[in-house]
């Protein structure tokens, strides 16, 4: 049931985030107090806002999709409690915005309903903080660190940490070092999610190569997969969408998708979508003029390979850093196959790391689920359940050739599941629905 005023999309089974938060008091110590916030919605210029996007640790544990709140956990010897905290509507904001969510909406989303839990409103964050922080050892916040990230705006949950330091409170433990081994790990509900999302982003590929012809714009391409995954609900592109025509496709993270598709070129479309805040991602290289030149195909078929390699050897135990030079030295082999390497090149320990990272330079795989870039531990081996990409590529500047492949893989007992092997991906099908 969608909720009016509220969600675009179907909201998930609140039980997800009622079992999330049973899955982190099971790790959490006695008597800790956790606090976590939503994010804000951030201006842009002027009086102009940017559109909201949840704060991940935040959703994960509570299925709210809204700005102004914050979740207190609160562990002792006796009892974990669960105290959610959401923006007061008033008239004026009604007026404006729109009716904003109500407590039972929230404790409907979140399943915040027994003895141990409370709804709220956001005028008892103070007296909350008095409250616990008086009573309990240890206080958790999400430092939200990312590997890959360099935040230069303070979020929320900064603000609040540092207006927290200057009442005195100065011990703070990391919720991050909690949640991620619980993140990586997909429940049911969020792999249906994320396949949702890779429906949604498929369907819009299969329709948009329809319209890929020789003088179109990277933009108007851009604006029609846009349109198709909007028609099925979804909010927003998972991230900055890349269409990349001729040598622009070399360019790794090729955003700016200004220039005219020329008869000849590859184009490649690094795409994907959310549902429900799980995210898709997906890339897929097809001809401009719907046939792909022999030379094309070669380096096509090569990188196919590649990746069918690398499904080969996801399984349970796998670890990255292996898995990466695994691929990296497979990949080594398809360059001398194309004669972009020599075998006495190849021979060569050094000269071939160096030689295959100047055509591929990039990671196999990446985690995926609420963050496109899913927060890990590059040093924990792969678990059943988990959701990662596949996605090699060979780039060759003085061909303007920029192929890259990537697929979504469920991690089983077995080995791997492709989530999108019904989206097309071999030289035939897709020459074939180019030129239907």
């Amino acid at each position: 049931m969608m909720m009016e005023n509220y969600l675009r999309y179907d909201p998930v089974s609140p039980e997800l985030f009622r079992r999330n938060r049973q899955r982190l008091f099971e790790v959490l110590p006695d008597n800790s107090l956790v606090i976590l916030h939503a994010n804000d919605i951030m201006p842009s210029n002027a009086d102009g806002q940017l559109g909201f996007i949840q704060q991940s640790n935040f959703y994960y544990l509570t299925g709210i999709d809204a700005p102004k709140a914050a979740l207190f956990l609160i562990k002792t010897p006796s009892e974990n409690k669960s105290v959610l905290l959401i923006e007061k509507s008033n008239p004026t904001t009604v007026l404006w915005e729109g009716r904003k969510l109500n407590l039972n909406q929230a404790q409907q989303l979140s399943a915040c309903d027994d003895d141990l839990d409370e709804v709220t409103t956001f005028d008892e964050y103070e007296a909350l903080v008095i409250k616990y922080t008086s009573v309990l050892d240890s206080v958790w916040v999400d430092f939200e660190e990312h590997s890959r990230a360099d935040k230069l705006v303070e979020t929320r949950n900064q603000r609040y940490k540092n207006s927290l330091q200057k009442q005195g409170f100065t011990d703070f433990l990391d919720l991050s070092t909690l949640l991620i081994p619980l993140r990586m790990v997909k429940q049911p509900e969020e792999i249906e999610a994320i396949k949702k999302a890779i429906q949604i982003t498929g369907s819009a590929f299969k329709a948009s190569l329809a319209i890929i012809k020789p003088n179109i714009g990277e933009w108007e391409i851009e604006s029609y997969l846009l349109h198709q995954m909007q028609n099925h609900r979804t909010r927003r592109w998972a991230f900055t969408p890349i269409v990349a025509s001729g040598l622009s496709a070399c360019t790794l993270h090729y955003v700016s998708n200004h220039q005219v598709c020329k008869s000849g070129d590859l184009l490649l479309l690094d795409i994907g979508c959310e549902w429900a805040n799980w995210n898709s991602d997906m890339t897929r290289v097809v001809p401009v003029s719907g046939s792909f030149t022999p030379r094309q195909k070669k380096v096509y078929q090569a990188v196919l390979d590649i990746q069918n390699y690398a499904k080969s050897l996801l399984k349970p135990g796998v670890l990255l850093e292996e898995y990466q030079a695994q691929n990296m030295q497979y990949t080594a082999k398809k360059l001398v196959e194309l004669e972009l390497m020599s075998r006495a090149e190849y021979m060569n320990e050094t000269v071939r790391l160096t030689k295959t990272k100047k055509y591929f330079m990039h990671g196999v795989s990446h985690h995926l689920g609420l963050d496109v870039h899913d927060v890990n531990y590059m040093s924990e081996p792969l678990q059943a359940n988990m959701i990662l990409t596949v996605e090699p590529g060979i780039y060759i500047e003085e061909e303007s050739i920029g192929i890259r492949l990537e697929t979504n893989v469920l991690i089983t007992l077995q080995g791997c599941e492709d989530l999108m092997q019904d989206i097309p991906i071999d030289i035939d099908v897709i020459e074939k629905l180019m030129n239907s």
